[in-house]
């Protein structure tokens, strides 16, 4: 990712709807977990929704961990999401949010693979990958992104670490239709997709999004700028 792009995220995330929403579902999903692993934790939004466990964070760039220990939190370290630094079966609950899509990550088969060695028998894994290769644009650049998912692919990687599906789903169907007006139909637009919003504005996409959160809890979506998958290791 961008050096620049860490500080847009380190400035927005607090606020901005996509964020919001993003740590209000995953969070609920995780009542009974005390110990976490944030796998890519950026600049530690996450680590900061679920302070009250036990929360650990990795990143493979420095710049995001200095915003992170800014924050307060110093159980974070430098590595790979596919080369996980712990020892197998450490933690209650593994986030990977919007990281297996990323250039740094050359293997996304074997990175879910260490997510789920990391993880306790009956524990949970949560992923979030921006969704449809045909959606790639100059923000994937700024990030360095490398891949976009369909939720047949992440269904295959779950899989593939012996992981069982609970939940698996795009996310942010609202948003997709004025995503594809921007990216495939804008030509000439470049940069992030980070930038400030009216208040109102950033207040009914957060609504928005929240609602359909809700709709998740009972029923998959059938597309999105996003896929969401939790799954499950056996016991």
């Amino acid at each position: 990712m961008e050096t620049e792009e860490y500080h847009s995220m380190r400035l927005f995330e607090d606020d901005y709807w996509w964020y919001r929403s993003l740590r209000s579902v995953v969070a609920e999903n995780l009542p009974d977990a005390r110990s976490v692993l944030d796998a890519g934790c950026g600049t530690g939004g996450m680590l900061k929704e679920i302070a009250n466990k036990k929360v650990v964070g990795i990143d493979s760039s420095p710049y995001a961990l200095t915003h992170t220990r800014e924050r307060g939190f110093d159980l974070v370290v430098r590595g790979s999401v596919d080369a996980l630094p712990f020892a197998s079966e450490s933690f209650d609950a593994v986030l990977c949010l919007d990281v297996l899509y990323h250039r740094g990550v050359t293997d996304d088969g074997a990175a879910v693979k260490e997510l789920a060695r990391v993880l306790h028998p009956g524990g949970k894994v949560i992923l979030h990958a921006p969704a449809y290769g045909w959606l790639h644009g100059s923000h994937d650049e700024m990030v360095h992104g490398a891949r976009r998912y369909t939720t047949k692919r992440v269904g295959e990687l779950v899989r593939g670490a012996g992981l069982e599906i609970c939940k698996l789903s795009y996310r942010n169907l609202a948003a997709l239709p004025a995503a594809i007006v921007s990216r495939r139909f804008l030509p000439g637009r470049s940069g992030s997709d980070l930038a400030p919003l009216p208040g109102w504005l950033n207040k009914v996409l957060l609504g928005i999004s929240l609602f359909e959160n809700r709709i998740l809890r009972t029923v998959s979506l059938p597309a999105g700028l996003s896929v969401f998958c939790i799954a499950k290791k056996p016991l």
